[in-house]
């Protein structure tokens, strides 16, 4: 009987105990993943408004790059007076390969789908660009390489440049 006296005497004193100690750890642990949480969103945000202007500035030295290399903007910026075709036709290519590689890094701040339509319309104004010189004299005037290309481009009903700068601009309106 003494012993089963002093068990109950002692869960008396332990139970309360127990039940402040459990209600003080739930709570306290309830607190501090709270805590956590809000730390958590607190260095998302920071983290946004450092990311989403450079994300912008991706999207704008895409949309630039694609402007350069779209063949109306293109054919007048590399023509020079006296180019052969061939000679017209290596300009061309390098000069797309050049805004390409400049811009390459921009792929890390834009969506891959948006990359992804950048790459093939850059891969479909160099597709214009061969299609219209395996066509022609190579030593005939570079003029004739640009009149082909603007026919070839009449006949096209999409515009492989102006496709991938509508997929950055929904992009980017999707930011805001």
């Amino acid at each position: 009987m003494d012993l089963s006296k002093s068990l109950t005497e002692i869960f008396f004193y332990l139970a309360p105990a127990l039940l402040v100690f459990g209600t003080t750890f739930f709570l306290l642990k309830r607190f501090l993943d709270s805590q956590h949480r809000l730390k958590l969103i607190e260095a998302r945000l920071v983290t946004q408004k450092d990311i989403i202007p450079l994300r912008l500035q991706a999207y704008e030295r895409l949309t630039l790059f694609l402007e350069r290399v779209s063949l109306n903007n293109l054919l007048g910026r590399v023509y020079q007076p006296g180019l052969t075709v061939r000679e017209f036709h290596l300009e061309l290519l390098s000069s797309i390969r050049s805004e390409f590689e400049h811009n390459i890094t921009q792929q890390i701040y834009v969506s891959q789908q948006v990359w992804n339509t950048v790459r093939s319309a850059r891969e479909e104004i160099v597709k214009m660009i061969n299609s219209a010189a395996s066509s022609i004299d190579p030593n005939a005037k570079g003029t004739e390489l640009s009149k082909t290309i603007f026919e070839n481009l009449m006949k096209e009903e999409n515009n492989p440049a102006q496709a991938a700068i509508d997929l950055i601009k929904s992009e980017v309106n999707q930011l805001y």
